[in-house]
């Protein structure tokens, strides 16, 4: 259930079908197309979504890819096997051989925009061989429907309770889905017991993914529920992943694309009820329901996303500070799956005689070095919007059921930024939860899930089989590491039967937003999924919503008011914070994600590196709900410094709970007004805006605080610690900006002149329940006795 994807990282992509000339220059060099010879009948030239790839090549031979001007855009070199695959281009002329560097060889580039070509192959001062035009499509481009329909596939019967029946397995069900360029994606269908729910047409969903979704001896946890449900599922793995072929990337135009042509071949199959199908995920397969939605196919009839980032360039750089830690890992770890011999039950469908799976392989030598790439992206591409679901959510028209955990260790609370662009979904519902990555499929959410997806995919009212209802509790239980968990009951279907029609007036006539506070107190035990008190919102934040603002003082205060004298207080560079999580991450990145209580290892900031503020006690109950942003006026010895703000409870037990963080890059605090909504802080991140520290001075930048969920008890007090990024994230590690041996002084400004403050989002308090919660429960929220701290004065 790992990451979503966080990371899409090829972030210079052109949006699809307005891209920009890849040089304004004439500085390239030009084809000389008359009296050329012609490629070999053997060379295929394959134009696909802002991608061409090249087969059938001498290995090692020289490959020109030339715009319809016959200006030569890149030249690269075929592999070992003959083949050339481009799907970036450098905005000056520039020669890459992948076998000696895989990374691309700028930052400085787009995706191959929509297009005419021509490819030519040999050395360009003797006469190269020419092809034909070749067309580069776009993400608008809508392919004949008989692509779809000629398309036939078969699905297997798996039983609910124990194995298959002799002679009978999940490979049964596994086979291939053709794209429009001719990549086959590698895909698995099967079928609820016939036996609990009757014979086909089922309610179809699909789910698609870049780990091992299409493997037919598992399967994808939505897939896996929504079957035991009764619906019938294709579990898709994206190109490059898995047995599919292309090149494998990160939620570009071609993934995206496929996400359409995959809806659409399978909603034509007779087994689906309704020639509708639903789209589901969490993390990774959850930003995939997310760009199907985007892609608007036809038949697609809802979307079910869960714990999804909504910028993959701002989950690897938060507030501008590159994220080493889960999101590179993530990285690594996909481009180590999808290269061959990366996957074994991948290796075994080859040496079963599988000759696609095997032939499709071939072209994964093309695969990109993203992590190295990536890590030269400091800078954020106005053309990364291709791929940021704020920009895209948009144009989501489908019924839409989005989840998320304000505390998700992988992809972080970003999400709730794309809350209020679903324009044009005709319904949306939204789960949010303090919490972790994998809570969308705990017993708190999943009887919601079932709810959405019976109504818009079945077109029914829920109503969960007895033994179904038993069985999934267990195995949930079992999942999550605690004894037992009671499921919500079937409210629609006890309230109104069969009658779907006044269900759904019902359904939708309830408030959209549902919030869950407390996450791991409110059930049996300690950590057991399930909050002491919900509320429903219609909008997030909510109409009623207040911002309460306080102000940084002395003796590390937080006041209401301004206060009257001016000052500074100081705090070193941390040079190990950034490489310290707060709980064991193995070696390839593994941790307990399952386990109901994690085993913190919060450290502490020596003194005088770090800076704490506290509010006063609560004098009554407060309920934070919403975003938060911190104004500061800061200065260092550097010419940039990264900033963690770090918002916690400190309760009268003596106990602090960490509620969120937040991080900035000094450099980076350009704000962009049409991209800011009240606590909602938009930024371009583009070079272009980057402004250094003067020396000597203050300068003024907020810090967004991103949307948390908490009730504050009467005598708790709010804190905000400030610092070098790193220790307080579970899972993030942060790249340093400075030398090792560099430690410089950075100071924050406080008083009439340099008013430093924080600001937090407050719903009216409802009947808060008077326990605290022990030390750890709370899920994704660390917690310790709070150590004092005393700020160092500063120059």
């Amino acid at each position: 259930m790992a990451l979503v994807a966080t990371t899409a990282l090829v972030v210079t992509a052109c949006t699809a079908d307005t891209a920009s000339d890849p040089s304004p220059t004439d500085e390239r060099p030009t084809l000389e197309r008359e009296g050329a010879p012609t490629l070999p009948d053997e060379v295929a030239v394959l134009g696909g979504t802002e991608e061409v790839t090249i087969t059938g090549l001498r290995p090692r031979s020289e490959v020109h890819l030339a715009d319809e001007d016959d200006r030569v855009l890149i030249t690269g070199v075929a592999d070992d096997l003959g083949q050339l695959h481009i799907g970036y281009v450098a905005s000056d002329y520039v020669v890459q051989d992948k076998a000696v560097d895989p990374a691309l060889p700028s930052a400085e580039g787009m995706t191959l925009p929509p297009g005419t070509y021509r490819v030519a192959v040999g050395s360009l001062d003797d006469d190269p061989a020419v092809s034909d035009d070749v067309e580069v499509l776009g993400k608008n481009h809508v392919p004949d429907a008989e692509l779809y329909e000629r398309q036939e596939l078969t699905g297997v019967e798996t039983p609910i309770i124990g194995d298959y029946p002799e002679g009978v397995s999940g490979a049964d069900g596994f086979g291939y889905l053709e794209m429009r360029d001719g990549t086959l994606l590698s895909a698995t269908v099967k079928f609820p017991d016939s036996n609990v729910y009757g014979q086909p047409p089922y309610p179809t969903i699909i789910e698609m993914e870049g780990y091992s979704a299409s493997n037919p001896d598992g399967d994808p946890p939505g897939a896996l529920l929504a079957r035991s449900l009764g619906f019938a599922t294709v579990a898709v793995n994206i190109r490059g992943t898995g047995c599919s072929g292309g090149v494998f990337d990160i939620f570009n135009a071609a993934q995206q694309v496929d996400a359409y042509d995959v809806v659409e071949t399978v909603a034509r199959q007779p087994w689906v009820e309704h020639g509708k199908v639903g789209v589901v995920g969490l993390s990774y397969s959850g930003m995939m329901a997310m760009y199907t939605g985007a892609m608007a196919p036809p038949s697609l009839a809802a979307i079910v996303p869960q714990s999804f980032t909504e910028d993959p360039w701002l989950v690897q750089w938060p507030g501008g500070v590159y994220n080493g830690g889960f999101a590179e890992q993530w990285v690594r770890q996909r481009e180590a799956s999808s290269a061959p011999g990366g996957s074994s039950w991948v290796d075994n469908r080859i040496d079963g005689g599988d000759a696609t799976c095997a032939d499709n392989l071939r072209l994964r030598s093309q695969n990109m070095d993203f992590v190295s790439f990536i890590r030269m992206l400091e800078a954020r591409p106005d053309s990364a919007d291709d791929r940021d679901l704020r920009e895209l959510a948009p144009r989501i028209e489908v019924p839409t059921f989005l989840t998320g955990a304000f505390q998700d260790e992988q992809t972080g609370a970003y999400f709730t930024e794309v809350i209020s662009r679903f324009d044009e979904a005709p319904i949306l519902r939204v789960g949010l939860w303090s919490g972790v990555h994998a809570d969308g499929y705990t017993a708190m959410n999943i009887i919601a899930w079932y709810e959405f997806l019976s109504l818009y995919v079945a077109r029914q009212v829920p109503n969960l089989n007895p033994l179904v209802r038993v069985g999934l509790a267990a195995e949930l239980a079992s999942q999550f590491g605690v004894e037992d968990v009671t499921l919500a009951p079937d409210r629609l279907y006890d309230e109104f039967g069969d009658d779907y029609e006044a269900a759904l007036a019902a359904y939708e006539a309830e408030d959209p937003i549902r919030v869950v506070f407390e996450n791991g107190f409110g059930q049996d035990e300690p950590g057991e999924p399930g909050g002491t008190f919900e509320l429903t919102l219609p909008t997030w934040p909510a109409p009623d919503a207040d911002v309460r603002t306080w102000f940084l003082a002395s003796d590390g205060a937080l006041v209401d008011n301004p206060p009257a004298d001016d000052g500074v207080d100081a705090y070193e560079h941390d040079p190990d914070a950034g490489d310290t999580t707060s709980i064991a991450v193995a070696e390839d990145g593994g941790y307990p994600q399952f386990d109901a209580i994690w085993d913190w290892d919060w450290t502490r900031f020596e003194e005088g590196r770090s800076l704490e503020y506290l509010t006063e006690p609560f004098a009554e109950d407060a309920l934070l709900a919403g975003p938060g942003a911190v104004t500061l006026h800061m200065g260092s010895d550097a010419e940039d410094a990264a900033v963690q703000v770090s918002l916690s409870e400190v309760r009268p037990d003596g106990i602090e709970v960490l509620l969120t963080i937040g991080w900035l890059r000094l450099s980076a605090r350009a704000e962009d007004p049409s991209a800011t909504d009240g606590l909602f802080i938009g930024r371009t991140f583009a070079a272009d805006d980057a402004e250094p520290i003067p020396a000597g001075e203050l300068v003024e930048a907020r810090v967004q605080i991103p949307s948390v969920g908490a009730p504050i008890r009467a005598g708790s007090q709010l804190m905000i610690r400030i610092s070098t990024p790193g220790r307080d994230h579970a899972l993030w590690k942060f790249a340093s900006l400075h030398a090792d041996d560099e430690v410089p002084t950075h100071r924050i400004g406080r008083g009439p002149a340099t008013p430093s403050s924080l600001s937090l989002t407050f719903l009216p308090a409802p009947a808060i329940p008077s326990a605290l919660a022990p030390c750890p429960a709370l899920r994704g929220q660390a917690c310790r006795e709070r150590t004092a701290v005393t700020n160092r004065p500063g120059a």
